[in-house]
């Protein structure tokens, strides 16, 4: 840790008579001005650098260039009439650099002088879903703790927990890691985790998606609306930025994720491609840090932009990525480790996205196909004989499209469909054994596939008969293939905007998951298994305390009804909630289950307006299921509270220091039992006291240092972080000690400094 922190000390505090010796070169701003809704250019727009004289218009196009700006940060103000006020702070223009932005401009819902909008940093959409909080990419970059990691970044949210820093886990307002969905560029993709387990968990701290890529990150934790379904929990709908139409320009950095690599520029006059690639350093690591092994990952990412003429746009987007987490037979005996793991992922996602405008309004239209394949391999630390063996391959083909079509202020409609047809293997072998439980399970093996398709249409209509209120009905349909049911999902969402800083939010609906396909895969009978059902409420108030200060309160109640659970007669003993873990293997499922999530959400958000920025958060809930037994019990992410601060303070342009402090509550377990666990010589679990006891409560403290230079023809970021900086020893899991015979402690990383770079050429 010296050696580290000394060599960062060092590099922050480079002499500013070498960086003097170079004569800057000036940046610009530049981009295009689009209606939020109808993505229509907008034309005369103004747009203003805050507290200079530097501004422009726009063009017919839509687009503007503010040029000849020394570099440093700056805060653009747009405004144009009938639409909200934009003010967009966090504009970092570097020497010879172009920062290139696509401004989304809503429509005022304040009509005449009744109400006076006094604040751009935040917008109100009135159709947009509940719970929506939108990132920007510097929001992202010096998000303290993060590592510019998507799960990490939106873990500081109230709606949103997390597993700890070894998981890029999900767990939003009580639901799994299964129940949440992901788009780029109106693309979906299966899973942006690498490290996945055949459960749908991770057990690897880094994801797919590159943050660096990321231009906008809209997320919902609940109340999104029909044009999205097969997700109970949140849709994380994320736009990756065009390249760079006019000039080559790259950057290439490390940090927690690995090295990174990105470069973008023209290839023709309607063309721009962007590309990057990474590669982690985790597996050198793996022991300074507290692993368990030795993770390893890399991925590369394409996206390709072709405008033939100004009303459409062709996107070609591919992801790729392989992780591997392993450790040998003798490192986990070590350990203490019933099994020594191999656990290799690959996957790819590629597509096409088409946009078309048409007046007052679009068409999204996409074809993409992803595949993934895994294959995981455990093997006995006592005998060194296989006890599971499992792999699978999957391969999914999507065509989808979205239409937005306004027929004036007052009245529009959003419609569109998503084929999904799917081709699943999976070829496995247990071991016989004794499960958690204390059953006696006996060997298993199956060879299968599991082919199917789902098949959606959706619409809604929006009307806003004054200019306080707004609302918008809609209705999804879904055709599953597999147990040949037809489920409609209604939704509806209200927003009454009482004051110009007072707003009420109102939302429910019905949505559906399908049955994981990995648990078809243990009996063909299981594809007759009803989808999930989630029926949603949600009530929220915003208030603007200051114009870039705004207060969030929401509660929210989720009912889960049809999810899948043991009959009440079965040899598993499990009494988890299948969808939360889903470790044992079925031979018979009902689909009569019951599970509700409960709570109360506060969100306190502070826009970098002059040097300081921040944001509060903290949400108290309670998630359960009703087990086989008909017994009300935790599910396994009730972790009942959580609060999370948030704080940074920006001197100058060029440095910057953040902190970040969370705790959240320990979450529901069941304890190992010891006399049995000695008994069988594998791990047992105490099952009469399910969930009955609760790990202590996760707090971690991570500090942040950024240092900035604008050279003569480039421009670097240093940064120094420290995560736990007092060493907390946060609780992972307890498990059997297969070496020492005893219960044993699984805890999360150690204190660790994390130094990286960007350097852009």
């Amino acid at each position: 840790m010296t050696r580290s922190l000394f060599f960062m000390l060092i590099l922050l505090m480079v002499p500013t008579m070498i960086l003097a010796q170079n004569t800057q070169r000036e940046g610009a701003i530049s981009g295009k001005v689009i209606d939020a809704q109808t993505l229509e250019p907008l034309i005369g727009v103004n747009l203003l650098i805050e507290k200079t004289l530097s501004g422009t218009a726009s063009d017919l196009d839509g687009n503007f260039e503010i040029s000849s700006l020394t570099p440093g940060i700056y805060t653009l103000v747009v405004r144009y009439i009938g639409y909200e006020t934009r003010t967009l702070p966090d504009i970092v223009v570097g020497a010879n650099r172009e920062q290139v932005l696509e401004i989304k401009l809503n429509l005022s819902p304040v009509q005449g002088e009744e109400i006076t909008v006094t604040s751009g940093y935040f917008s109100e959409v009135s159709t947009d879903g509940i719970g929506k909080v939108s990132f920007t990419p510097e929001e992202i970059r010096r998000s303290p703790g993060a590592a510019q990691e998507l799960a990490r970044v939106l873990n500081a949210l109230p709606s949103v927990a997390t597993k700890g820093e070894t998981s890029q886990d999900m767990l939003v307002r009580g639901g799994s890691p299964t129940e949440n969905g992901y788009y780029i560029d109106n693309i979906p993709l299966p899973d942006v985790r690498h490290f996945r387990t055949q459960s749908g968990q991770s057990n690897g701290p880094i994801g797919i998606v590159n943050t660096e890529l990321v231009s906008e990150i809209d997320f919902a934790a609940g109340g999104f609306s029909a044009e999205f379904g097969n997700h109970l929990s949140s849709v994380s709908n994320i736009t990756y930025r065009d390249g760079n139409a006019n000039r080559l320009r790259g950057d290439i950095g490390a940090n927690l994720a690995g090295f990174v690599f990105n470069l973008d520029g023209p290839i023709s006059e309607n063309t721009s491609f962007l590309v990057s690639a990474r590669r982690s350093y985790l597996d050198l690591i793996a022991n300074a840090i507290n692993a368990g092994g030795a993770p390893s990952f890399a991925d590369a990412q394409a996206k390709v932009t072709v405008k033939p003429n100004a009303k459409n746009t062709f996107s070609f987007l591919n992801i790729y990525g392989t992780s591997l987490f392993e450790n040998d037979v003798e490192e986990a005996f070590d350990e203490g480790f019933a099994d020594a793991i191999s656990n290799q992922n690959d996957q790819n996602t590629t597509g096409v996205n088409w946009k078309h405008l048409w007046g007052n309004g679009f068409t999204n239209t996409s074809v993409s196909y992803s595949f993934r394949q895994q294959e995981q391999l455990l093997i006995d630390v006592l005998s060194e004989t296989p006890s599971l063996d499992f792999d699978s391959r999957e391969a999914i083909a999507v065509l989808r499209s979205t239409s937005y079509f306004r027929f004036n202020t007052s009245n529009s409609v959003e419609f569109g469909f998503e084929v999904r047809a799917e081709q699943n293997e999976y070829d496995y072998f247990i071991a016989a054994e004794t499960n958690q439980s204390g059953e006696d399970r006996p060997g298993f093996n199956r060879n299968d596939d599991v082919n199917g398709s789902l098949g959606s249409v959706f619409a809604a209509y929006t009307i806003q008969p004054t200019s306080k209120l707004s609302a918008t009905v809609g209705l999804r349909s879904t055709y599953n293939s597999y147990n040949e049911d037809i489920n409609l999902s209604p939704r509806f969402k209200a927003r009454y905007q009482a004051t110009n800083r007072l707003g009420v939010n109102f939302s429910t609906g019905i949505y559906y998951q399908a049955v994981p396909r990995y648990l078809i895969s243990q009996n063909a009978a299981l594809a007759d298994l009803k989808s999930t059902r989630s029926n949603q409420f949600i009530l929220g108030v915003d208030y603007l305390l200051t114009d870039d200060t705004k207060l969030t309160i929401e509660v929210y109640d989720k009912e889960y009804r049809n999810a899948p659970i043991l009959p009440a007669v079965n040899s598993v003993g499990d009494r988890n909630y299948v969808l939360d873990s889903f470790q044992q293997f079925y031979s018979t499922l009902d689909d009569n289950g019951e599970a509700y999530s409960r709570g109360v959400e506060v969100l306190i958000q502070k826009k970098l307006a002059v040097d300081f920025y921040g944001m509060i958060s903290g949400s108290f809930f309670r998630t359960r299921h009703k087990d086989y037994t008909g017994t009300w019990q935790d599910r396994n992410f009730d972790n009942r509270y959580l609060f999370s601060v948030i704080g940074g303070y920006r001197p100058n342009d060029l440095w910057e220091v953040s902190v970040r402090w969370s705790i959240l509550g320990g979450r529901a377990y069941t304890p190992v039992d010891p006399v049995a666990s000695a008994d069988q010589n594998t791990e047992v679990l105490d099952v009469s006291r399910f969930n009955e006891e609760r790990y202590p409560a996760y707090h971690s403290l991570f500090t942040r240092v950024d240092r900035r230079f604008f050279l003569k023809r480039t421009n670097m970021v240093l940064f120094l972080e420290v995560w736990n900086v007092y060493n907390q020893q946060n609780v992972e899991t307890d498990f059997w000690n297969i070496r020492t015979q005893e219960v044993d402690r699984a805890t999360q990383f150690n204190l660790l400094p994390v130094s990286g770079f960007k350097f852009e050429f």
